[in-house]
């Protein structure tokens, strides 16, 4: 009888593995009232641009800990890096990593930190910072697009905009989150501001 419970159970558990859908991250939405009043504020130290000089940035984020505590694009951002698992922070100078990547994950919304990962163009460096102090540096080498079958529903199907072809969410997951670092913020357009999902990724 109790081996019987215990199959039962593991039956319950297994089917829900298998039919739950998997949902990426959406990273898109209203700018709240108190970010959109807040703005975009410059770094004690900053440039004239609004972004510390490296070495100050480094020190800001350096925290003794074994963990990414800062990513750091010359003349584009420093932003600090939270563990927010897989939610997205809302802030103008911090990014989440994303608890699920097997790799760098960086989530932020595209009305807020993610509005500068448009700029980030093949070649660029991503400098990732731990907080020993440690520095790793990363070439951005893809950027991909992709349209939201349903912007409503981040576990449904998405469209690759320069090829056509489809994949799912979590095939989507797998191919971004592989290896490196990854950069992820939503696509507006049409007014929706979750049309679909930009993808910038280095290594």
């Amino acid at each position: 009888m109790r081996a019987t419970y215990r199959f039962f159970i593991i039956s319950i558990i297994a089917l829900n593995l298998f039919t739950s859908a998997f949902t990426l991250p959406p990273t898109g939405g209203t700018v709240p009232a108190a970010l959109s009043n807040l703005g975009q504020t410059a770094t004690t130290s900053s440039t004239a641009n609004g972004i510390p000089p490296f070495k100050v940035f480094v020190e800001s984020v350096s925290d003794g800990s074994n963990q990414v505590t800062g990513v750091y694009v010359e003349d584009l951002f420093a932003y600090r890096v939270l563990k927010t698992g897989n939610t997205v922070p809302g802030g103008w100078n911090v990014v989440g990593q994303y608890g699920r990547a097997r790799n760098i994950g960086l989530l932020a919304h595209n009305y807020a930190a993610g509005a500068k990962f448009y700029a980030l163009t093949p070649g660029m460096k991503i400098k990732i910072i731990y907080g020993t102090g440690r520095v790793r540096t990363f070439t951005v080498k893809k950027i991909d697009r992709y349209q939201a079958s349903d912007p409503q529903d981040f576990s449904a199907p998405f469209i690759h905009t320069q090829s056509g072809k489809q994949i799912s969410a979590k095939g989507l997951f797998k191919s971004m989150y592989s290896s490196g670092v990854t950069f992820q913020t939503c696509i507006t357009k049409d007014g929706t501001s979750t049309w679909g999902l930009l993808f910038v990724r280095a290594k």
